[in-house]
Order: structure tokens, then C-alpha cells, then sequence
């Protein structure tokens, strides 16, 4: 997917795949690689989010609540919150 980065934005992610693990292939053009010898493919972000889930459910009331779209929807109500001037949160 095509995105419009800042110069900084653009050079700090030159700067995390140059300094990516020698177990990533130079072949794998995706910024956040699997880092397996043989994988020219990404890291899916819901696996990550799903393996920490598992690793605290014992202290969550209600772990399969927690998924991709609730997160999502979550992230976008804090984001438009925390851009909100001190009058507009009044």
C-alpha cells in the first residue's frame, strides 16, 4: 500500500532495516520482516497482539474481547481524544 512519509519518518526506517538481524534476507523488502533465514514475509500484527494476550489472560476478565477491531476502534477514540485542545474537552 502506497503511504507519504515525512523526511524524518523515511529515514528512520532506512535506519531499522539497516540495522535489521543478519536472519533477515536482503530479499525482504517489508520493514517489519519475520526474522527466519527463509522468510521473505512480514510479521502479522494480530499474531503478535494474540501471543501477548496469552501470555496474561490469567489476569484479564475477559481476553476474547481483546480483538483487531476493538483495538483498532480503540486507537482511533484515544488518538482523536489526545488531539483535542483543552476547551473542546470541556
Amino acid at each position: 500500500m502506497p503511504i507519504l512519509l515525512t523526511k524524518e519518518t523515511r529515514k528512520a526506517i532506512e535506519l531499522l532495516i539497516k540495522c535489521r538481524p543478519s536472519t533477515i534476507p536482503c530479499e525482504n523488502n517489508y520493514v517489519f520482516a519475520r526474522a527466519t533465514r527463509a522468510s521473505t514475509q512480514h510479521i502479522r500484527g494480530w499474531d503478535c497482539v494474540s501471543e501477548n494476550v496469552r501470555e496474561i489472560e490469567e489476569s484479564l476478565k475477559q481476553p476474547a474481547a481483546i480483538t483487531g477491531t476493538k483495538l483498532r476502534k480503540y486507537i482511533a477514540t484515544v488518538s482523536q481524544t489526545a488531539a483535542l485542545t483543552a476547551q473542546d474537552l470541556d
